[in-house]
């Protein structure tokens, strides 16, 4: 890791722990259940020590919170919001089928009422 990014790490990693109720070192550690050691940690905090990956990543992880959040300044990150896209309601253009039965009932022109029944397919065999 550079210098700059260290330095940045560790000004994170300070901001971070001093936003929980200025968690300690010993509480840190005890978070990483033996992953990373209250030594190494206290190497780190102090610039002494260069943090592997997978360091950061399993204090990033003890913190409930992405590693690249422990590498950027806060100002250098845009949040973006991702919805999921809006549904269109279905449109459906409406089309008149053909009426595939008889009608039952049938109005003259002028307004009485014929009545047919519907016819039985003839029986086959």
């Amino acid at each position: 890791m550079n210098s700059e990014l260290q330095a940045l790490f560790v000004a994170r990693l300070k901001e971070e722990m001093k936003n929980r109720d200025d968690m300690s070192i010993n509480a840190l550690a005890r978070a990483l259940k033996s992953k990373v050691g209250y030594a190494s940690l206290n190497r780190i905090l102090a610039g002494k020590q260069d943090p592997t990956l997978t360091k950061v990543w399993h204090i990033a992880e003890a913190l409930g919170m992405p590693v690249w959040s422990l590498l950027v300044l806060d100002d250098q990150v845009e949040q973006v919001v991702i919805r999921p896209p809006v549904k269109k309601p279905l449109q459906t253009n409406v089309v008149k089928m053909p009426n595939m039965y008889p009608k039952l009932f049938d109005k003259r022109p002028n307004g009485t009422r014929i009545t047919q029944r519907a016819r039985k397919p003839p029986k086959r065999g």
